[in-house]
């Protein structure tokens, strides 16, 4: 048989407690073109670090807040929603 283990921290805890924290993330090419709204795809393997500032719980779901490294003119003024669990 074959076992794994995976361990996420409780990064809303986390975030609630120490503020800002930089993250890994596997982005994929539809991250480059990213202008506003909800992403929800990521890519297979981890390749970038943004900065996770806030959570979104609405009514369209759970959302990470994350800030880009690009600057104002990426994303939402260099922000993104990301899909939580995406």
């Amino acid at each position: 048989p074959s076992y794994s283990y995976s361990y996420e921290p409780d990064l809303v805890a986390l975030l609630l407690n120490a503020g800002p924290l930089t993250v890994p993330v596997a982005v994929s090419e539809d991250w480059q073109f990213y202008a506003d709204g909800t992403l929800d795809v990521c890519g297979a393997e981890l390749n970038h670090f943004l900065t996770l500032v806030g959570v979104s719980f609405d009514e369209k779901g759970n959302h990470w807040i994350l800030k880009n490294s690009f600057g104002e003119g990426w994303g939402n003024k260099g922000y993104l929603l990301l899909t939580r669990n995406s």
